[in-house]
């Protein structure tokens, strides 16, 4: 065991926290916390702590553990819930909003924008399903598709959330429109458990 200091996010109130240290993942029970700090976020509505923990971290390197690659796919499906979403905002909005007397939805340039998000959200949520499923599996392979998961829904979820607040107009830049919670949450999410060209290198 060793005790070490942690960024975790939501661990308030969690009876196990997911512990990311180096190329491992660890879960640990909530009584092997010692103390809790707040720290402020980049997304204000994922509360991020500073914990002093015991846990058992594995030896330095270590990539192939069944937990890491669980908690990175874990991560990649929020990116792929994150494109799916901003995806499914700007088709509803772009049916409703109206302007020369038609949806915006009508217009080439809209609708080749939603289209392009449709694509990029279906292909980060199949092939995270796909990770999934090999590292339940065991397959020998997993590594490879729990990466190319990360890296793909990386990639649409950022994208998608950009495109959404430029698909909103004005609307879509104020603080009041939900739009850019979803620009902050994926840009948080990409940092969690290494930055996106730690996953492209691996």
């Amino acid at each position: 065991r060793t005790t070490g200091e942690f960024l975790v996010q939501h661990p308030a109130g969690a009876s196990w926290i997911v512990i990311a240290a180096g190329d491992s993942a660890v879960l640990v029970s909530a009584e092997d916390v010692e103390a809790m700090s707040p720290l402020a976020s980049l997304d204000p509505p994922t509360p991020m702590h500073r914990v002093r923990a015991r846990a058992v971290i594995p030896g330095a390197g270590d990539t192939t553990g069944a937990s890491n690659a669980w908690a990175t796919t874990l991560v990649a499906a929020q990116l792929g819930g994150v494109a799916e979403a901003t995806c499914a905002m700007s088709v509803d909005y772009a049916k409703e909003r109206r302007q020369f007397g038609r949806p915006i939805g009508s217009f080439q340039a809209v609708k080749h924008r939603c289209a392009d998000m449709a694509g990029r959200a279906e292909a980060a949520i199949t092939q995270t399903r796909w990770a999934a499923l090999s590292v339940d599996g065991g397959l020998t392979d997993s590594g490879f598709e729990v990466q190319a998961a990360r890296v793909m829904a990386t990639r649409a979820a950022i994208a998608n959330a950009e495109v959404n607040v430029q698909n909103h107009g004005g609307i879509g830049f104020t603080w009041e429109h939900p739009a850019h919670r979803f620009v902050t949450r994926a840009r948080l999410l990409e940092l969690t458990g290494g930055c996106l060209a730690e996953h492209q290198a691996l």
